[in-house]
């Protein structure tokens, strides 16, 4: 990695076909980590970082244990390094730059390579740091996003990642307005209205017998999702500041998206989202009197109760459970848990 970096400042003109090395060079350790054996152990793996302590004398104080019981240790260990290298180095050449979309339009391509990953644990999080850092950088990055769901022309797969990492972005980036908030909460919306008016005929109503199927709608449930996501964290972040003039602005906003509408469509995104997004979007109607939804969610757990008692129904209960809340392919920006540049994403993060 760091000699194609300094091939980067040989070659300028290659710089492009270089980043996009090094970013899948990134994401095929990525996927070799385990998340859940790095989530348990994270504090065991920062502790011998902060404290300089090598792999090999890990190895030897565990001497009576099999090496490969510590795989997973050794891979974290290099992907750790490895990042800290390419932020600082990324770090180095967009400060070197005058215009932060021109740095963008270089990682572009490289980015796609992100997008057709799902489930990745810490690479996606060097757009999120300059996101972060740059309101150009981040206006690009929202907007390729955004016209990359609404092309048609684009694989499923990338189109769903789109969705996910466009709610994630928002969502988490400490210093996104209101404005860029109420922008592509308006576009989704708009979507998904134009959606269910194309589509809602054809739809069949879900009752006792006849389940609605997740696949010919994927991606709208998707983008229901990610709208629902930023609403809450919006709506939340509204909740600390307790200012009244902008809950009031707030409220009228959420009217404005009719989201009632969405709701009650035949094509009952409350049904396939993660339970947790649904729990939260209905209580913000609540709270605000907006919406009530609480009757909509009571009706879909007696039909899936129905459903999983009376019949063979496997595909629908993993349809059910892939847009679950504790998967990274639905939101890809989960806590940042690398040792060595948790410092650079902390500042920028809202949890």
């Amino acid at each position: 990695f760091q000699f194609l970096f300094s091939l980067i400042k040989c070659i300028p003109i290659l710089r492009i076909q270089f980043y996009t090395l090094i970013i899948q060079g990134l994401i095929k350790i990525d996927t070799e980590i385990s998340l859940e054996k790095l989530e348990k152990n994270e504090k065991f793996l920062a502790n011998f970082k902060e404290k300089g302590v090598s792999i090999d004398v890990v190895y030897k104080k565990f001497s009576n244990i099999d090496k490969s019981s510590f795989a997973w240790l050794d891979i974290s260990d290099k992907y750790d390094d490895l990042m800290a290298l390419c932020f600082d180095h990324f770090i180095q050449i967009f400060q070197a730059q005058d215009k932060h979309d021109s740095f963008y339009c270089d990682l572009n391509d490289a980015f796609s390579k992100v997008l057709a990953c799902r489930g990745l644990i810490a690479v996606h999080f060097i757009w999120f740091y300059f996101c972060g850092n740059s309101k150009i950088f981040f206006e690009t990055t929202l907007n390729d996003i955004w016209q990359k769901f609404t092309n048609l022309n684009e694989p499923i797969h990338i189109r769903h990642a789109a969705a996910t990492h466009l709610g994630g972005l928002i969502s988490h980036i400490s210093n996104t307005g209101s404005d860029t908030v109420r922008k592509y909460a308006g576009l989704m919306s708009r979507w998904i209205h134009e959606y269910i008016r194309d589509k809602e005929e054809n739809v069949i109503p879900q009752t006792n017998g006849n389940l609605l199927s997740f696949k010919p709608h994927h991606l709208f449930y998707v983008i229901c999702q990610s709208l629902f996501y930023i609403l809450i964290s919006e709506n939340c972040l509204l909740k600390v500041e307790n200012n009244s003039a902008n809950i009031f602005t707030w409220v009228q906003f959420l009217s404005s998206l009719e989201l009632d509408n969405i709701f009650l469509s035949r094509l009952n995104p409350l049904y396939y989202c993660s339970s947790i997004i649904v729990e939260k979007i209905a209580k913000i109607g609540k709270d605000h009197e907006i919406f009530f939804a609480y009757n909509i969610i009571t009706r879909n757990k007696r039909i899936l109760n129905m459903v999983q008692t009376l019949q063979d129904s496997n595909k629908n209960i993993a349809a059910v459970n892939l847009l679950d809340f504790e998967s990274a392919c639905n939101f890809p920006y989960s806590p940042y848990i690398l040792p060595s540049t948790k410092n650079l994403i902390t500042p920028i993060y809202r949890y």
